[in-house]
């Protein structure tokens, strides 16, 4: 009889070990989910401080370069920026992400369209037709990095 209880007790006693360490292990589990939201979200925040840094940065440049008349935007550039605004603009800001300007409206010297890119976040300005700024923030995953050697 007392060996059966004692079968009972160790029984017991290796199920609460056991439930122990699920619940130890679910709760390690969320916790790192919680914490890579908390993080990625914060980083998200900083990076498109700086992204509208940038944009405040490069607005105050088109004014100085509309008096020499002059523009930013330059359509033949492959980042739309004319000589000398990335430097003048990482001076300004001291941030070291990259920004290309994707569209400009020439007429009202405003940039339509911008991308700031900075380790793996990418923010993108867009002006709507209303003239309403609106940001979106993108986390960037790679998933494949394939290079097909010939």
């Amino acid at each position: 009889m007392e060996a059966m209880q004692e079968k009972e007790f160790k029984k017991i006693r290796r199920n609460k070990i056991r439930n122990m360490i699920v619940i130890f292990m679910l709760l390690f589990i969320l916790g790192t989910i919680a914490f890579s939201y908390f993080h990625i979200t914060t980083q998200g925040r900083l990076v498109l401080r700086e992204g509208k840094n940038v944009k405040l940065a490069l607005d105050m440049l088109d004014v100085e370069y509309y008096g020499k008349q002059k523009s930013v935007y330059e359509s033949e550039k492959r980042n739309g920026l004319a000589d000398g605004v990335k430097k003048r603009v990482y001076d300004i800001v001291n941030q070291t992400g990259e920004f290309e300007i994707l569209s400009y409206d020439k007429k009202e010297h405003t940039i339509l369209c911008m991308v700031y890119e900075k380790e793996h976040y990418r923010v993108v300005y867009q002006c709507d037709e209303d003239g309403n700024d609106q940001w979106k923030v993108d986390y960037l995953i790679t998933i494949f990095d394939y290079v097909d050697e010939k």
